[in-house]
């Protein structure tokens, strides 16, 4: 097995489907890092661009979502939102969150 070097412990323990109380990879990714102080900033910008903000760990965060989302076999979809389900990992200045599908979809016809 080949670990992310800075998800240290947590991933690989994750990637042999122990998890935190059996959440999903990305489920689990996130609650590591709602409990830290680091936020993430999603925000339309006037020119019609997406303006992704946050600290070094931050930004890693989000990699190491989207990773974890290609690699789950659990679900083809992960969303975060500021406003809903994973607020806390928002900088109170998002005003977009992020839908991420991994195609082809487990649901298509």
């Amino acid at each position: 097995m080949r670990a992310t070097p800075r998800l240290g412990k947590l991933f690989i323990v994750m990637r042999q489907g122990v998890g935190m109380n059996n959440l999903s990879i990305p489920d689990a990714l996130c609650a590591s890092f709602a409990e830290r102080p680091d936020k993430i900033t999603l925000r339309a910008a006037a020119d019609g661009t997406v303006l992704v903000e946050g600290s070094a760990s931050a930004l890693e965060f989000l990699g190491n979502l989207l990773i974890a989302q290609a690699q789950t076999q659990t679900d083809c979809g992960f969303q975060l939102s500021p406003s809903g389900a994973g607020s806390a990992l928002f900088s109170s200045s998002s005003n977009l969150g992020i839908y991420i599908h991994r195609t082809p979809c487990a649901h298509a016809p």
